[in-house]
């Protein structure tokens, strides 16, 4: 699997087998992140602007377009 350079900086990825490890901790950071008034909202902080468009605030159903923008397409 490969990603955007973004998402490594992001993700602080350094090889292979910490891919996993950081993607498990980037979902976490996103629930933790969650609005406490509205769940289906993520309040970005910097780190996750960078990933995310740079938007303040992201609606759950957006996320996974926003963070498949960073998976660069393999050539068939």
């Amino acid at each position: 699997m490969e990603f955007g350079p973004t998402l490594l900086t992001v993700l602080n990825i350094k090889d292979y087998f910490d891919t996993k490890k950081q993607i498990n901790y980037m979902f976490e950071t996103l629930n933790l992140k969650q609005d406490p008034n509205n769940k289906n909202v993520v309040n970005c902080d910097e780190k996750l602007k960078g990933i995310l468009l740079g938007k303040p605030q992201v609606d759950l159903a957006e996320l996974p377009a926003l963070i498949k923008l960073h998976f660069p397409k393999e050539p068939k």
